[in-house]
């Protein structure tokens, strides 16, 4: 019962609900014109952000190729030793392994015949037995092709270490004598990918040839010779540029990916849905908390306005029924002067029509004696 009562305290009456909707028709404009607005900042801002993305990744993928460049321009420089070319390769050993000491980035040098029979290996005494390369089709491709080639990250077991190669065919002639090899370290790239400017939330992955991950900035160690997630691997299959996918870690991130023309490896970086959606979703809630409140400041509006005319309209009733029974009628306290002058004119009925009954009384009354 007490619910009940509160109920029909607070419910809106026909003209209280009319008043909510004309407030809240009023507040409708601002609503919507709040929401378009916030809709098409969090499309800019998520575009912007995309967009930053994409340049880092291209950037990321230039800086990679600049170093292949430049690890390709050293070994065509060592190439062109006069020792090699004599077939001093003792003397040509010194060469490679001075500058295997210049470039901290590599792990080893190795010169190759086209049967992948280690000649050099800066990484073994000279004069020892050498292997043959860990990677024996690489090299013969290499020889087909007679041109510069990025491999893939493969375990060596001589380095005990992750490598990728950098391969450069040496010509005489119409012959590929030799393969001059270098293995570098996959951290070269992982400090590339580092010296760039990324998102503090993001994570960026780069893979070889075989989408096999090279460097990675989170847990690189942990990650380093494996696949990529599975829904990153997804997006690759599709060939999506972009694509909402998981991280290794189990994150959900806008993902955006861009491959090198060049050497056919690829990098992708991950930005948590969080980071890029976190904002807009809160200034949704934000806004809509905004609009919940006006729309209960409404209600209030409407019921306190509405309740300042029927409740003099009430009395205002009440009075009309004493005059219709010939009382005199109360005057409601009201600000509202049309209902004030309702009332008085209610009054004056009322003293107008006590008055003329008061008259033909006496008149009767005289009548009579007469």
């Amino acid at each position: 019962m007490n619910v009940q009562r509160l109920w029909r305290a607070v419910a809106l009456g026909p003209l209280e609900r009319r008043l909510f909707w004309i407030v809240l028709a009023g507040l409708l404009p601002l609503i919507l014109l709040s929401f378009a607005t916030l809709l098409y900042n969090a499309r800019t801002q998520r575009e912007q952000q995309i967009k930053a993305a994409e340049a880092t990744m291209r950037s990321v993928v230039t800086a990679v190729d600049a170093e292949l460049r430049t690890s390709f321009a050293s070994l065509d420089a060592l190439a062109t030793s006069p020792r090699l070319r004599r077939r001093d390769f003792e003397g040509f050993y010194a060469e490679a392994r001075a500058l295997l000491e210049r470039r901290p980035a590599w792990a080893n040098i190795v010169l190759s015949d086209p049967t992948s029979q280690h000649v050099v290996n800066v990484r073994l005494p000279f004069g020892e037995p050498l292997p043959r390369a860990i990677d024996p089709g690489a090299i013969e491709a290499a020889v087909r092709a007679g041109v510069p080639a990025v491999g893939n990250l493969i375990w060596s077991p001589v380095l005990n270490m992750y490598v990728f190669a950098v391969r450069l065919p040496i010509r005489e002639g119409d012959k590929v004598p030799y393969v001059l090899t270098a293995a570098l370290r996959p951290e070269a790239i992982l400090e590339i990918v580092r010296r760039q400017v990324l998102p503090e939330s993001a994570t960026v992955v780069v893979l070889d040839a075989l989408r096999t991950v090279v460097a990675r900035t989170r847990s690189h160690a942990e990650w380093v010779g494996k696949p990529p997630s599975a829904t990153l691997l997804e997006m690759l299959d599709r060939g999506d540029a972009a694509a909402v996918t998981t991280t290794l870690e189990g994150v959900r991130v806008h993902t955006i990916h861009h491959r090198s023309a060049q050497s056919g490896w690829s990098a992708a970086i991950g930005i948590p849905t969080e980071t890029v959606d976190g904002p807009v979703v809160r200034s949704y809630l934000v806004l809509g908390g905004s609009i919940l409140v006006a729309i209960m400041l409404g209600f209030g509006a409407a019921f306190l306005t509405g309740r300042t005319v029927t409740g003099p309209m009430g009395k205002l009733e009440r009075a009309a029924a004493a005059v219709a029974s010939g009382e005199a009628p109360m005057l409601p306290e009201t600000d509202l002067p049309e209902i004030r002058q309702a009332m008085l004119a209610l009054l004056a009925a009322h003293i107008e029509r006590d008055t003329i009954w008061r008259s033909e009384e006496r008149r009767v009354g005289k009548e009579c004696r007469s």
